[in-house]
């Protein structure tokens, strides 16, 4: 019996501390929101009387006080001063109808670098446009590497797709993996893949349960990040380790 009681006191503790993972992550996102915010209300980053590199210019000096490392503008067809036409873009989409959005890791479409992008509406209403920009890659993988659970416990995100866009071993990052996808054809995805598709489903938006990966059962808890991209913060350590700690 206190075996028993004592794994679903690591039930609860796993899921209370994802939540609060998932909810410093949640404030990390609310002040890149902001920063498009205050940044956006500027008219002279919309002024067509002005040069297009002027206009960039006036960007480039709100880089430093912020998360990003340079800020555009899109039209509301997508092209944008750098000449580029985001219209496909998620971000682009969510932020030209009103949502702030922010982007897992993709390929840059200017220099094909892993960037970050987030985009929001204009705050000034004469301009139906975008203003847009990069963040670090690892921006996020920062504070993953922060996390400690348990003796060899870890955390991870993963984005509405099952794909993982923060992780320790940043591999995960770089290679666009995604679990869910890849259980359907690599054996050593699949329970990975079923925990990570169930937790994407799951409409309470935090749990816990097993899995095992690499040979090695996991004990993992979950946490979805509130906000319009419907990321979700995993903890997982191994089980061995969850055992060990218990009264048998």
């Amino acid at each position: 019996i206190i075996y028993y009681v004592s794994i679903n006191n690591a039930e609860d503790e796993v899921t209370e501390k994802a939540t609060a993972y998932s909810t410093a992550v949640e404030k990390s996102m609310g002040k890149i929101r902001t920063q498009l915010s205050l940044v956006s209300r500027d008219e002279k980053i919309y002024d067509e009387s002005l040069p297009v590199e002027e206009r960039l210019k006036i960007l480039s000096g709100y880089v430093p006080d912020t998360e990003f490392k340079d800020f555009s503008v899109a039209y509301s067809n997508g092209k944008t001063y750098s000449g580029t036409d985001l219209s496909e873009r998620d971000y682009f989409k969510s932020a030209i109808n009103g949502t702030a959005f922010i982007s897992s890791p993709l390929t840059r479409k200017t220099d094909g670098s892993l960037t970050i992008m987030a985009g929001g509406k204009s705050k000034n209403p004469e301009y139906d446009s975008v203003l847009y920009g990069g963040i670090d890659y690892d921006y996020f993988n920062k504070m993953i590497n922060e996390i400690k659970f348990g003796k060899a416990g870890h955390g991870y995100i993963i984005d509405k797709n099952g794909t993982i866009i923060a992780h320790p071993d940043v591999k995960y990052v770089k290679e666009f993996v995604n679990p869910p996808k890849l259980s359907k054809t690599d054996s050593l995805y699949k329970e990975l893949g079923d925990y990570l598709t169930s937790a994407l489903n799951d409409e309470d938006g935090k749990g816990n349960g097993f899995y095992t990966f690499n040979g090695k059962k996991m004990f993992a808890g979950y946490s979805k990040i509130e906000g319009p991209e419907g990321w979700i913060l995993v903890l997982t350590e191994p089980y061995s380790d969850v055992t060990s700690t218990l009264v048998q």
